[in-house]
């Protein structure tokens, strides 16, 4: 004989009835709350807030580019404010050129007169491209270029 207890339905219809109860006692009221949120948009034309900083970059990178020879397009970001630039993230180049990519941002003279924001205090994020490209080579570009002959170029490009 088989007591309501030991019925394999009971935990069912259980389980059925708190869940009717939840979904009447949930407030019918679906809109969500809006929440804006505000920052800076990531920024890149570099050259018109930066102008030197292709040469400035050149100058920095040219032992370590001498040394390693190493081609190549880089994403590179920083950040701008009233006190110069700060925060610069290369980590896509390789580590040969960090520091130099660090130093020459750093050193460039930036102008933040190209305000997007309402909020003149507040950073401003800028991304580009660093190529480094070895010039020397000319068509064949699987031959190595001897130390007297190297003219890698660096160049600074806006994000497509």
């Amino acid at each position: 004989m088989r007591t309501p207890a030991s019925s394999p339905f009971l935990p069912a219809l259980a389980a059925a009835l708190l869940l009717s109860a939840a979904a009447h006692a949930a407030p019918n009221d679906t809109a969500l709350d809006r929440v804006e949120v505000q920052g800076n948009a990531l920024r890149t034309d570099v050259l018109r807030s930066c102008p030197a900083v292709q040469v400035d970059l050149h100058e920095a990178l040219a032992r370590s580019l001498y040394r390693h020879q190493i081609e190549g397009s880089y994403r590179v970001s920083f950040e701008l404010d009233r006190q110069g630039v700060l925060g610069v993230d290369s980590s896509a180049a390789p580590r040969q050129y960090r520091q130099a990519i660090r130093e020459g941002l750093r050193r460039t003279a930036c102008s933040s007169s190209h305000q997007t924001t309402a909020n003149s205090q507040a950073a401003q994020r800028f991304a580009f491209l660093l190529d480094v490209r070895n010039e020397s080579r000319g068509r064949d570009s699987t031959l190595p270029a001897r130390p007297t002959e190297l003219a890698l170029l660096v160049g600074v490009r806006a994000l497509p």
